[in-house]
């Protein structure tokens, strides 16, 4: 008697309905696998609606201001970014049946590329990036000139075909929309430099000034370049779309889950499971470190924007991998592409984005050849990249350092295994646990290895543990760490154990089920709103306070509040802002290491001065002769409880830099913007739904 596979249960057995509809017959045809699946999002979505506090009456304006606003400008970017890949994909004649998120990293890719070459020559704008996609997007109809009928009735076939898909991604949209609204828009540091970088790239005036020579557009990741391509598209500042963009990373990351668990496994219900994992946060707890905590939240929670995105490239890469044939030398072409914008987006992805790249293409060129020789000469091609590259070489790195003549050095020093492993939370060992599990795996199953993903996480795995050593981590792996490494390894050990198991269908719908039930069980799937951050930031007061700054000239100084939320407005305008953390912080550590010029001593001293004012606010005398002394027009004050001053912050017991701490308000947030409200050369112009009061300095009263 043979025994039916789980695979051949959910595909074979049939449902059939027949319906009369006046007096004719529909026949609908369905399988198990289907209705679990639709059933699966029908429970996802009523949680979430449940679990929302808008849908009530008294929510309804905030719901349109802000939840609206987010599914829309999210939904968008998705559209635009697919389109552009897809459009690519009909350029290179890659013919795929169903819709792929592959073609929203290819878009997000070919926008970086495109983006960098414009600003080396003007700004982003709005009108250069419609006429971006227009050219796209129209070649490949240029090319096959087939009639409008009959592409419009291939794209409802298109459609309907893929509403599995398309089903997960409006639930998607509704739960990112969600988070974002339950947590701070933008978080410190990080966010900030590239935000107002990305603002540079859209004013022609602060694109000059930032970027001076063709190395200075290297400086940074190139993250703020598509954060300045989404500003231009969506008409919205830096401080909304880089957000956004987290989101639509998260999106892509779970539905490229869904994808891959489809195709390996030839189900959409697993694939389902699948994308639940990599949406989980275990123990609904965001913690410390914040970017290693879970695949999807803790990037947008912590602001690291730029290693989301980086993350959800290098994951387009290896769907491409997974669901094209190995064959087709097209399919290198796109890895190679998505794997050095991933690297261009964030540089810790340079170890890994070389070695899949690597494996991939010697993988195509010796498909017949022994795994064990393809594993050689991609390590020894690894190791000489790695060797000339400024970003994982600590001595070449320095060397361009020094040609800016910007003395010190680039590196820090490590952190010692035993504070690293004071960091390390349930999650990332969980991730640990895993991952090492699908090594043991890989050695013990009796399956078909011969594959570029499975060499490619056996190599992850030994170059996270070569990276525990001194020597090798400073001289090769120096962005290899093995926080990070756990966190990228967690995802591709879904995939592998999957790929291992492909010949035995049940084994991979247990596997799936047991760590469902295992996060399901922490709390840690979809269910709950504790993992979000309790402090809220409305999205309308950001936009209202962009409208009004909008209308202010750019010649007027106006001295924001120095704490983080008051520093969020480098990344809403062009004006003459006091606090812009990326000037300030440059200036401070120009100061501090040298060389400094005339501006950075300027910038310096008078910040430190204007600190004073928020310091000692009821010295009424002082704070009015300061405001006087810089022609201050405009004072901006927020609710925040904490503002930010230069001082040493301790990385290890070992290792203190010069950096930004945070400081009490000396009054609490009520009594200290009373202070303001008493001065009598201060007038309230503006109080931002009780988040920022904006006030115009009157000395001619």
């Amino acid at each position: 008697m043979r025994i039916k596979t789980l695979r051949n249960i959910f595909k074979n057995y049939n449902i059939i309905v027949k319906l009369n509809y006046h007096g004719k017959s529909i026949i609908l045809k369905t399988n198990i696998d289907t209705i679990t699946y639709f059933c699966l999002i029908l429970i996802l979505f009523t949680n979430a609606v449940l679990l929302s506090d808008f849908i009530s009456v008294y929510n309804i304006h905030y719901f349109r201001e802000n939840f609206l606003y987010l599914i829309t400008r999210t939904l968008l970017l998705l559209i635009f970014f697919s389109i552009i890949g897809y459009s690519l994909f009909k350029i290179l004649g890659i013919k795929l049946q169903t819709f792929t998120i592959i073609y929203a990293g290819l878009g997000i890719s070919l926008s970086v590329l495109f983006g960098f070459i414009i600003i080396i020559f003007t700004s982003l704008n709005f009108l250069i990036v419609i006429l971006f996609f227009a050219a796209v997007t129209a070649i490949p109809y240029l090319i096959e000139r087939k009639d409008i009928r009959k592409i419009k009735r291939k794209y409802l076939n298109y459609l309907r075909g893929n509403i599995s898909i398309f089903a997960l991604l409006c639930y998607l949209l509704f739960h990112f929309a969600r988070i974002l609204i339950k947590m701070p828009l933008s978080a410190p540091a990080d966010s900030y430099v590239y935000g107002y970088l990305a603002l540079a790239t859209t004013k022609e005036n602060l694109l000059r000034n930032e970027f001076v020579s063709f190395l200075s557009y290297f400086r940074l990741p190139l993250f703020y370049v598509i954060g300045g391509f989404a500003s231009a598209l969506l008409q919205d500042p830096p401080l909304l779309t880089l957000p956004i963009l987290g989101a639509l990373g998260s999106i892509l990351i779970a539905c490229s889950a869904f994808e891959a668990g489809r195709h390996l496994t030839g189900s959409k219900t697993m694939g389902l499971l699948l994308s639940l994992l990599f949406t989980a946060v275990p123990f609904a707890t965001l913690k410390f470190p914040l970017p290693v905590n879970d695949l999807t939240v803790s990037n947008i929670a912590n602001g690291t924007y730029q290693q989301h995105l980086a993350f959800t490239i290098f994951i387009a890469a290896i769907l491409a991998h997974i669901i094209l044939d190995i064959q087709n030398e097209k399919k290198v072409i796109l890895i190679a592409l998505m794997s050095a914008v991933a690297v261009l987006l964030n540089y810790r992805f340079t170890v890994f984005s070389y070695t899949f790249f690597i494996v991939t293409l010697l993988n195509y060129f010796f498909s017949r050849k022994p795994i064990t020789r393809i594993f050689i000469l991609s390590t020894a091609l690894l190791m000489f990249f790695l060797a000339l590259s400024p970003a994982t070489n600590p001595l070449i790195s320095n060397l361009l350092y020094f040609t800016r003549m910007i003395p010190g050095t680039v590196f820090t020093e490590r952190e010692s295994l035993k504070i690293l492993f004071e960091r390390i939370n349930y999650n990332v060992v969980c991730y640990l646990v895993i991952s090492c599990l699908t090594f043991l795996l890989i050695f013990f199953v009796k399956s078909n290895k011969d594959d570029a993903l499975v060499l490619c996480f056996v190599c992850y795995v030994v170059f996270m543990f070569l990276s525990l050593n001194d020597k090798l981590y400073n001289l090769f792996f120096f962005y290899l760490s093995p926080l990070r490494t756990v966190y990228i390894l967690y995802p591709l050990s879904l995939f592998v154990i999957l790929k291992i198991f492909s010949n035995k269908p049940n084994m991979q719908f247990l596997i799936l089920l047991t760590l469902t039930c295992l996060f399901i069980m922490s709390g840690g799937i979809q269910f709950s709103l504790k993992y979000y951050l309790p402090e809220n930031q409305s999205i309308s007061s950001i936009r209202q306070l962009s409208r009004f700054l909008a209308n202010k000239q750019n010649d007027v100084l106006i001295l924001n509040e120095p704490s983080w939320k008051g520093m969020q407005l480098a990344l809403v305008n062009d004006l003459q802002l006091s606090f812009n953390y990326y000037i300030w912080k440059r200036s401070y550590e120009n100061n501090i290491y040298g060389p400094a010029n005339d501006r950075d001593i300027h910038i310096f001293s008078r910040n430190q001065e204007f600190l004073n004012i928020f310091i000692q606010p009821t010295n009424y005398s002082m704070v009015n002769s300061i405001l006087k002394k810089y022609n201050v027009k405009y004072l901006i004050i927020t609710d925040s409880w904490r503002i930010v001053v230069p001082g040493l912050r301790e990385i290890s017991p070992s290792l203190s830099i010069y950096s930004f701490i945070g400081i009490c308000k000396p009054l609490g947030p009520t009594r200290y913007i009373d202070a303001f409200n008493a001065n009598p050369q201060l007038r309230l112009v503006a109080n931002i739904n009780d988040e920022y009061y904006i006030y115009e300095v009157c000395f001619d009263v």
